[in-house]
């Protein structure tokens, strides 16, 4: 696989990834708009949306990385390598991220397992 293939393969996943928490904040934000429920019901939905869009950003970055894996055994030259590499590293980060922000955020209040 040329660097081409690698990048228009993980970039996708990447954009998954980071798109997961982009989604969990809007849909967070929309549930102030829904006047058919009470703001007590609406502080309980919260930290469900905020949980499981954490928990899908951490899935993709996994997935992100298991296919790095894959695809590292059929990189072409070193500049495919390299790529799979760049984003290996940026998988890891946002797993990280994604676990740190819900036990920061969520704790052990976790309620999505």
């Amino acid at each position: 696989m040329d660097a081409r293939g690698v990048h228009r393969t993980l970039e996708k996943i990447q954009g998954m990834a980071e798109g997961a928490e982009n989604v969990g904040a809007r849909m967070a934000e929309s549930i102030e708009h829904e006047s058919r429920l009470t703001d007590h019901a609406k502080q309980q939905i919260k930290p469900l949306y905020r949980e499981h869009s954490l928990r899908l950003m951490k899935l993709y970055a996994q997935l992100g990385s298991a296919i790095c894996e894959v695809i590292a055994e059929e990189a072409e030259d070193d500049t495919a390598r390299g790529l799979v590499e760049l984003f290996r590293a940026n998988f890891s980060a946002m797993s990280g991220r994604a676990e740190d922000m819900l036990h920061h955020d969520i704790g052990s209040e976790t309620k999505l397992d």
